[in-house]
């Protein structure tokens, strides 16, 4: 029976061996040491972790990259922005120019687009390449701009830093 409960506990654990002796916290069977681990590792919730990535690169690839994209800034790739603002009363021309300034002083470095479509003035934001990151952004402005939408567009290339 002891052998069919170490099994058991095999399954249902995690199981480390371990070279030296170890801490008293640990149920022993042998030369078996059992331990309970996490359901996930908590060590990086909230951090950064690309803060934590240092990336050496020649300069000559920097270059390469930012001469490819200024040889092919108008093409654009397929992504997603969002809709913040999108009226066709006589007075959405003003409105939509105030829409852009106010997301501009909140959040300088996200792209605003204001254009014309007939009828309306439409004003989207942001060159977001994956659902992931369109809907961190979208959730992050929600609580400002309550009809905000996702839009799957042509996107300008993101920025190389």
């Amino acid at each position: 029976m002891k052998k069919a409960a170490i099994i058991i506990i095999s399954l249902a654990l995690s199981v480390c061996a371990f070279a030296q002796t170890p801490p008293d916290v640990y149920e022993l069977e042998d030369t078996l040491s059992v331990r309970i681990i996490p359901d996930k590792d908590t060590t990086l919730v909230g951090k950064n972790i690309f803060s934590l990535v240092n990336v050496r690169q020649s300069g000559s690839i920097l270059s390469g990259m930012m001469n490819w994209r200024s040889s092919n800034s108008s093409r654009a790739i397929k992504g997603y922005r969002i809709s913040i603002f999108s009226e066709s009363r006589q007075t959405a021309r003003a409105e939509s120019e105030a829409v852009v300034e106010r997301f501009k002083s909140r959040f300088p470095e996200v792209g605003v687009y204001r254009f014309y479509a007939n009828p309306e003035f439409r004003v989207y934001v942001g060159d977001f390449r994956d659902k992931s990151e369109v809907t961190r952004f979208l959730n992050l402005i929600i609580g400002e701009y309550p009809s905000a939408f996702v839009v799957e567009t042509k996107i300008n290339y993101p920025k190389v830093y």
